[in-house]
């Protein structure tokens, strides 16, 4: 069963739900818990210039982002293109992607993961990095291990 968020506080019960990591906004909208397992929905909204992850890959999980505003740049294997609102862009299991803001304005999209569980990596992230002074965190192999737990491989 699907609980409703308080505005208020972002809180679920005991769950946070909206979150920073390195500048990066997070809204958990529905975690795999929720779905039993089938997807999660995250938001997140990318500051302006923002560099985004090193290409990577996931082995289990497929993301299909929805760009909501804003214009956000995407490699999905060899192919890199600009995507503006409305548009949609899959990364199946095994495909190398990555995405970045090129533009002076933030943007938006949503996340959509099947199976669920990947948004953890997020809130794991947000969790282990808060009091980090920079990004990446100077210790790198600790973020790759979050990485490697929640199916995120380095391309």
């Amino acid at each position: 069963m699907l609980t409703s968020v308080n505005r208020s506080t972002g809180w679920v019960g005991n769950e946070r739900r909206q979150f920073q990591v390195a500048g990066v906004s997070f809204a958990l909208k529905v975690t795999g818990v929720e779905s039993g397992g089938a997807c999660a929905v995250v938001e997140v909204t990318v500051p302006p210039n923002f560099a985004g992850p090193a290409p990577h890959l996931h082995e289990r999980t497929t993301e299909v982002f929805y760009l909501l505003n804003g214009v956000m740049a995407f490699t999905l294997g060899q192919e890199t293109t600009i995507a503006r609102p409305g548009d949609v862009l899959r990364a199946p299991p095994g495909m190398a992607h990555r995405f970045w803001n090129p533009t002076a304005a933030p943007a938006t999209y949503l996340a959509f993961l099947t199976p669920g569980g990947f948004e953890q990596y997020f809130v794991e992230l947000a969790e282990r990095f808060a009091n980090e002074p920079s990004w990446p965190p100077g210790n790198v192999d600790q973020l790759l291990a979050i990485g490697a737990k929640y199916d995120m491989v380095p391309a």
